[in-house]
């Protein structure tokens, strides 16, 4: 039998996160001795390493646990994965060709052209969105919308991105509008739904009603979305916004 503390020194794994483990069921200690302390074997200590070798592969917790009890395909969960590590290389190596530009432009004394920041730029907001979302969004879309959604992403011109900040601007300003004036303009509801669906249109391969009404759960639901939205128009906003969605997105 092997403790807590010895498996944390085998492992590298926290005492922290093991009773994390635990607490969700990931990995259960073989049995609690007499004092109440968790109690581990060889065989959890297997499950701890194939629990690391999916961490390393950046997979959610929640899915490691449907794989390791056994409730999803082990293999098409690792090719779904392979595709994304491939195209976060991707990204990264187009990162890496962008610093590498500016760092010459700088030494060289030259001036970026407006094309390559725009690229600059679109790559930079990819890595952030996926940092910041990745998880959430693949969790309720799936891996191959995501990717999807990305490539159109990529493949912005700079005047298709200058329509979204102009959607968006008119989307903030008419919400505001609608809160302020009690939310019973039911035209102007219809019209902050439209912009959003066009805003949306943009970058995503194809529109969906039901998509559409799971973002709008997604922005109460988390509360980066929430305070996006409700940093930029006024407290309360996010949920406004849904509460259209819900009503017009059929």
């Amino acid at each position: 039998m092997y403790s807590i503390k010895q498996i944390a020194d085998l492992s590298g794994v926290s005492i922290r996160t093991l009773r994390y483990y635990d607490e969700i069921g990931l990995l259960k200690p073989n049995d609690l001795s007499e004092a109440g302390y968790r109690e581990y074997t060889d065989k959890e200590i297997d499950r701890l390493q194939l629990i690391l070798f999916y961490r390393e592969l950046d997979l959610p917790l929640k899915q490691i646990k449907l794989l390791m009890d056994g409730y999803q395909d082990e293999m098409e969960i690792l090719s779904q994965q392979r595709n994304q590590l491939v195209e976060k290389e991707q990204r990264l190596r187009r990162l890496i060709q962008t610093i590498d530009k500016t760092i010459t432009a700088k030494e060289e004394g030259t001036v970026m052209e407006n094309k390559e920041k725009f690229e600059s730029f679109k790559q930079k907001q990819l890595a952030e969105n996926e940092k910041n979302h990745g998880q959430e969004i693949r969790e309720k879309y799936g891996e191959d919308v995501v990717q999807a959604s990305n490539q159109k992403w990529s493949g912005l011109s700079e005047e298709q991105f200058k329509q979204m900040q102009n959607l968006e601007t008119k989307l903030f300003a008419d919400l505001k509008e609608y809160m302020n004036n009690g939310q019973k303009d039911t035209d102007l509801a219809q019209e902050i739904f439209e912009t959003h669906r066009e805003w949306l249109k943009v970058t995503w391969p194809k529109y969906s009603a039901k998509a559409h009404r799971g973002l709008g759960q997604l922005y109460i639901s988390d509360p980066r979305f929430e305070s996006y939205y409700d940093n930029a128009v006024q407290t309360g906003a996010a949920k406004v916004l849904n509460e259209i969605i819900q009503d017009y997105a059929k």
